[in-house]
């Protein structure tokens, strides 16, 4: 018995230890932006409309704006929020519910006055993350 509860605590403390399944928050984010731009890069000019590849493409440039910028952070997720309120209704159904919520998201972080930049930046990863697999699907072909 003296020796069971030393070993039983040496077992729940190596099991709450990471496992080397942490990320860190730049990993994540050139992760997804690198799955972002192969598959726009991927998908040929028939894939996607051009006004939608177009407006892809610009949502690309605002979203690297929402990491880079410090004073113009809340103006770039603004812009983000109208832009993918634009590609909504051209997405895949089970996709609306998401990109609805990445505006509601955006716009809130543009209208709070401490926004950081790891907030920032985890959410562009998630908007890179939801507009990839997207891109994927149905190509905002609806």
């Amino acid at each position: 018995m003296r020796l069971f509860v030393p070993i039983l605590a040496v077992l729940v403390l190596a099991s709450c230890q990471p496992r080397g399944e942490t990320r860190k928050l730049d990993e994540i984010l050139s992760g997804a932006r690198s799955h972002f731009n192969q598959e726009l890069n991927s998908a040929g000019p028939a894939a996607i409309k051009d006004d939608t590849r177009t407006r892809l493409v610009a949502l690309g440039q605002s979203l690297e704006e929402a990491i880079s910028a410090g004073d113009g952070r809340a103006a770039a997720h603004k812009k983000i929020a109208e832009q993918i309120e634009y590609l909504t209704p051209r997405s895949g159904y089970t996709s609306r519910a998401s990109l609805s919520e990445l505006v509601e998201q955006h716009r809130s972080i543009s209208e709070t006055a401490e926004n950081s930049a790891a907030s920032s930046k985890l959410l562009v990863a998630r908007t890179y993350t939801l507009l990839s697999s997207e891109m994927e699907t149905t190509r905002f072909g609806l």
